[in-house]
């Protein structure tokens, strides 16, 4: 007798099992008695194998069919499906601002490349340019010519012309498509002459650069041009695999492009626009027509802002230029595509003050305390001619003024006498004078990461001995005229910047920089480019006290008093240069802010102006107050960061 035993969440005891196995032998098998299972017979399993087998029957057929009667179809279909090999250029590094601001971008486009073979039939020639105008494809006037090339090559195709060029070769015997990227800017016109354009690299250019393809853009100016080798990445190679009827079937890389590297910039993006607007609104109501504006951080040499007017727009050079275009550009007398910031030299007025104003504080030609009467003109007898003398006129008669108040009041017969020497003051002389205005960054390159920067000029007597043939004798009225920044001395609106930069930092002069880094994809820093140095403590700190404190009387009392009721304190200088025609000066501001610890040194030059209280002063006002006013740049950045061009 089995003893039972209690299976736990069972719907079934086991010993009921093994009792039904010892039942009684009369139970009807047939009828299941005494089984656990009941067959389904046999015929629903001979059902399902007659419906495989005609299964089978029905794929042998149609894989016959396909093999035998249409096999010779399909296999030179398969024969006709082509692949082809087309270039992919590599995009160019993103160009960022200070605060990581986007300045460009790379639209996808594609470009034709003609083989000159192609064209060598006139016949050929002709049915291909018909059928490529069948397309839109648009030709420039002499594009078949090409130089001593072996092609010629049209930039900028759509994406269905391309498509319809690599599905039909044969009906485009000769034409070629690259994948490339157009550069987009995102403020054409006010960052031109910072950031340049790209354009379609010239033969000169492929000579120079023979691993470029026929169609290859390249930077033409600013950072574009002068980081092209970090810019330009590498490019790759795609596979395109048309089908039999003429469609793209599927894409894929067969070697990917590499991306050029992102560069970090120290351009503010928003004082930047704020600056070229501002610039171009004052020259149009004042009826002026070019002139520059640079702004820096004394503290570093970092460029923040670099406007040139006239300018030009950086997205044209992305499409075929019409004829207005050439006119504009390249017959307009101002010339747009000169920086004027940066390779202009202008004699720069009263702005040497400052410079000079330190040389007599370290020379000790007088003490900064000491008083000189100012009649409005000095008199210098002729040596050569008795009885006959030169006048060298003031602005204004200024009564008794010292270093300071001279510098506040730009008194001209003040520097005349410290400079050139005047009654029982011997003065500093041409070669002092040229010594500090040289330390200062005058008269040299000063080496910003742009192309095209000019040295500018400090005369002296083997300089005009040189160049004035007709004129070769230095005189003491040239060093007059130099002492007063006129003359033959020139400068540029960067190295009045950066002197005056000097001036606000007591004594370092830095190398002006724009890029201040190299970036990855994620924006993370690959290369650093540190703030380096030209020279430092080159004048004493107490000459740079004297010369800061004049500096702000001149906005407190003096020159540039347009500027003294902005919210932050702002130390200047203006300065007026005769151009040699009747009331066309050119107007300069020098300046920083704040004061006491400055964050900005900004240069303000007008061409062909009035002076420079009336032409710079009120720019440099509007800008520094749009900047240092708190508020002012996140009311207008809520209304929207773009500056109409």
């Amino acid at each position: 007798m089995f003893k039972r035993k209690k299976v736990l969440h069972s719907s079934i005891d086991p010993d009921e099992i093994f009792a039904d196995a010892a039942n009684i032998s009369d139970f009807a098998r047939e009828r299941g008695e005494g089984s656990m299972e009941l067959s389904i017979g046999a015929r629903p399993f001979s059902l399902f194998v007659g419906v495989v087998i005609v299964v089978l029957i029905v794929i042998a057929a149609r894989l016959a069919v396909l093999q035998i009667s249409e096999g010779a179809t399909y296999a030179a279909r398969a024969r006709e499906n082509q692949y082809y090999s087309i270039l992919s250029a590599a995009p160019r590094g993103i160009m960022y601002d200070v605060h990581g601001i986007p300045l460009v971008s790379n639209d996808p486009a594609f470009s034709l490349v003609i083989q000159k073979k192609a064209l060598a039939d006139t016949a050929a020639k002709e049915r291909l340019v018909k059928e490529l105008a069948a397309l839109s494809v648009v030709f420039e006037e002499g594009w078949d010519e090409g130089g001593g090339e072996d092609s010629v090559s049209i930039r900028t195709i759509d994406r269905a012309a391309a498509r319809e060029i690599i599905a039909n070769p044969d009906r485009f015997p000769g034409a070629e498509v690259e994948e490339r990227y157009v550069r987009v800017y995102a403020y054409p016109e006010a960052f031109a002459h910072v950031l340049g354009y790209v354009g379609k690299i010239s033969q000169k250019e492929r000579k120079e650069h023979p691993d470029y393809a026929l169609n290859d853009g390249i930077g033409k100016d600013g950072v574009e041009a002068y980081y092209e080798d970090l810019l330009r990445g590498v490019h790759g190679e795609k596979v395109i695999q048309v089908n039999a009827m003429g469609t793209v079937e599927r894409e894929h890389y067969f070697k990917p492009a590499e991306s050029g590297a992102n560069l970090l910039l120290n351009i503010d993006a928003d004082l930047q626009k704020k600056a070229y607007s501002v610039f171009r609104a004052h020259l149009a109501a004042s009826g002026k027509r070019a002139g520059s504006v640079v702004i820096s951080d004394p503290r570093t040499g970092a460029i923040r802002a670099l406007v040139s007017i006239p300018t030009y727009d950086a997205n044209l050079f992305q499409r075929p230029l019409t004829q207005k275009d050439v006119e504009r550009l390249f017959q307009n007398p101002l010339f747009p595509f000169f920086n004027r910031a940066i390779s202009a030299s202008y004699p720069p007025g009263s702005t040497i003050k400052p410079l000079e104003a330190a040389a007599v504080v370290d020379e000790k030609i007088l003490d900064p305390r000491h008083q000189i009467y100012d009649e409005g003109f000095i008199e210098i007898p002729n040596p050569y001619r008795p009885g006959e003398s030169a006048i060298f006129r003031d602005w204004k008669a200024l009564g008794w003024v010292d270093l300071r108040r001279a510098i506040a009041l730009s008194a001209n017969v003040y520097f005349y006498t410290v400079g050139g020497g005047y009654k029982d003051v011997k003065g500093l002389g041409i070669e002092r004078l040229k010594k500090y205005a040289g330390l200062f960054g005058w008269g040299a390159i000063l080496g910003i990461d742009l192309h095209g920067e000019a040295a500018g000029i400090f005369p002296d007597p083997a300089w005009k001995e040189k160049n004035r043939p007709d004129d070769p004798v230095w005189r003491v009225g040239d060093t007059y005229n130099s002492s007063i920044g006129q003359g033959d001395v020139n400068v540029t609106p960067l190295q009045v910047n950066m002197a005056t930069a000097a001036i606000a930092n007591y004594g370092t002069l830095w190398r002006p920089r724009v890029v201040s880094a190299v970036l990855d994809e994620n924006k993370a820093v690959v290369q650093e480019f540190a703030p380096a140095v030209i020279r430092k403590d080159f004048v004493s700190r107490d000459a740079l006290k004297i010369v800061r404190e004049g500096m702000r009387m001149a906005v407190t009392e003096g020159s540039a008093q347009g500027l003294a009721y902005l919210p932050v304190t702002i130390a200047g200088k203006t300065g007026t240069a005769q151009t040699g025609t009747i009331a066309k000066n050119h107007g300069w501001f020098t300046g920083f802010a704040p004061y006491e610890d400055s964050e900005l040194a900004i240069t303000v030059m007008v061409e062909q102006g009035t002076g420079g209280s009336v032409d710079a002063v009120p720019v440099a006002r509007e800008i520094l107050e749009w900047y240092f006013t708190p508020g002012m740049r996140d009311a207008r950045e809520a209304v929207g960061t773009t500056t109409p061009e």
